[in-house]
């Protein structure tokens, strides 16, 4: 949520919660999918590294859905904004 709010300067955030499913949409500045995902992998092989943060809280959200088996979604376009989904739906977990 903070996320969209930082990157909506003259737009609209909407928050919804329904059937265990959370998402978040802004009319924000959007970013490339692909080059997140790949800043994704770089976190992965070295999370300690990042200087600028860009995207550690993205990567620590992922973490925490891959441990409780939630599932992420994330829908972007430069200039086109975004929407976010976390679905929290009972699944078994591992408890390792």
């Amino acid at each position: 949520m903070r996320n969209a709010a930082d990157n909506t300067y003259d737009g609209t955030v909407a928050v919804r919660l329904k059937d265990d499913v959370l998402s978040v949409t802004d009319s924000g500045e959007g970013f490339d999918t692909e080059q997140a995902s790949r800043h994704y992998l770089s976190l992965l092989r070295n999370p300690i590294r990042t200087g600028s943060g860009k995207g550690l809280g993205l990567f620590l959200v992922r973490r925490i859905c891959e441990r409780f088996q939630w599932t992420l979604t994330l829908e972007s376009m430069p200039t086109l904004g975004t929407r976010a989904g976390l679905d929290f739906r009972s699944r078994p977990v591992d408890p390792q």
